[in-house]
């Protein structure tokens, strides 16, 4: 399973890549660029449904600061499947970034 979650990562920074070099607005928006890459991967979702919503990234960090609190724990599959992702996306994205970011 961690060898799919991995492939994921990869497909998904590589559909972010690509609708970066090709859309300015999206640069400038994580909102608009959510909502393109999840057209492109099929799922239909329009940005005016989320411009007055909550961010997804504040729940996530509401409950990661709660969680990080010791309160409302997610079950251990989950835990462990959390954990598994936070590997593999250090793994992945920690390759590009040291990859992009070195000095000569």
């Amino acid at each position: 399973m961690a060898l799919q979650m991995k492939e994921d990562l990869r497909t998904i920074k590589e559909n972010v890549a690509y609708i970066l070099s090709e859309s300015e607005k999206a640069r400038n928006s994580d909102l608009l660029l959510w909502v393109l890459v999840n057209r492109s991967r099929g799922i239909k979702v329009y940005i005016e449904d989320f411009k007055n919503a909550v961010s997804f990234e504040s729940v996530r960090r509401s409950r990661q600061k709660l969680n990080q609190e010791g309160k409302f724990l997610p079950s251990d599959d989950v835990e462990k499947l959390r954990q598994e992702r936070k590997k593999d996306f250090k793994e992945v994205f920690g390759k590009w970034l040291n990859k992009h970011t070195q000095t000569d």
